[in-house]
C-alpha cells in the first residue's frame, strides 16, 4: 500500500470437505497507509491461513479480522502477523473461533515491534467458542516489542455454549441447531459489523447451513 493510500481485503471461503487451504496474504504498508484484512474460513478439511502486515512508514495502520469455523472432524489453523518497522504505526488483530462436533480450532499470531518503531502500538484480541465436549481450541500467540516507547496489549478469552442461552431460544421455539446459528452469529458479531451487506448476508447464510438439520456444507 503506497502513502496515504488504503487497502481493504476481505475473503469469505467455504472449500469442499475433501480440500486442504493453504493461503498466503502479505502487505507492504508505507507512510501512513492503511491495510484492513477480514478473512472467514468456514469449509475445507483443514486451513493454514495467516494475513500478514509489515508496517513499513511512519504512522501506517492495519487491522486484520480473522472468524474461522471448525464443525465436525476438521482443523483450522489460523491467525495473523503484523510487523512494525515504521514510527507511530498501530495494529489490530481480532480473532474469533468457534468450534464444535470435534472441531479444532488453533490460533497462531505474531506480533513484532522492532527497535526504533517509536511510540507504536499493537492490540490483539483471540476469543474461542467452543460447542461441545468433543471439541477444542488452541491459542499459540508469539508478543515480541523491542521498543521502550512501544506497546503491545493482547486479551484472550475461551468460553463454552451458554446454556442459560441455550434454554433462553428454547423456550421461544427456536430449534436448538439454529439456536446455535444465532448464538454463534452474536459471538462474531464485533467483525460482521465491518463488512459489506453482501458479505454478511453469505456469511450468516453459510453459518446457518453448518447447523442446519442436515448440517455441513461444500
Amino acid at each position: 500500500a503506497h502513502k496515504n493510500a488504503t487497502v481493504k481485503f476481505t475473503t469469505i471461503q467455504n472449500w469442499s470437505r475433501n480440500v486442504i487451504n493453504f493461503n498466503n496474504k502479505r502487505a507492504i504498508i508505507e507512510e501512513n497507509a492503511y491495510v484492513e484484512w477480514i478473512e472467514g474460513s468456514v469449509g475445507s478439511m483443514i486451513t493454514y491461513t495467516y494475513p500478514s502486515s509489515v508496517l513499513k512508514g511512519d504512522y501506517s495502520r492495519t487491522a486484520q479480522y480473522v472468524v474461522s469455523l471448525s464443525n465436525g472432524p476438521f482443523m483450522k489453523d489460523t491467525g495473523a502477523k503484523s510487523f512494525h518497522v515504521g514510527k507511530n504505526t498501530s495494529s489490530k488483530i481480532v480473532s474469533k473461533s468457534i468450534s464444535a462436533n470435534g472441531g479444532i480450532n488453533i490460533y497462531r499470531g505474531l506480533v513484532r515491534i522492532v527497535k526504533g518503531a517509536k511510540n507504536s502500538t499493537a492490540t490483539v484480541s483471540c476469543d474461542s467458542l467452543i460447542l461441545d465436549e468433543e471439541s477444542k481450541a488452541y491459542t499459540y500467540p508469539h508478543n515480541q516489542n523491542d521498543e521502550p516507547t512501544a506497546s503491545i496489549i493482547h486479551e484472550a478469552t475461551t468460553g463454552k455454549l451458554s446454556e442459560d442461552k441455550l434454554f433462553y431460544l428454547n423456550a421461544r421455539g427456536i430449534k436448538e441447531e439454529e439456536a446455535k446459528s444465532l448464538i454463534v452469529l452474536g459471538f462474531i458479531s464485533e467483525i460482521l459489523e465491518g463488512l459489506p451487506f453482501e458479505y454478511v448476508e453469505v456469511l450468516k447464510k453459510v453459518i446457518e447451513l453448518e447447523f442446519g438439520e442436515v448440517g455441513g456444507v461444500g
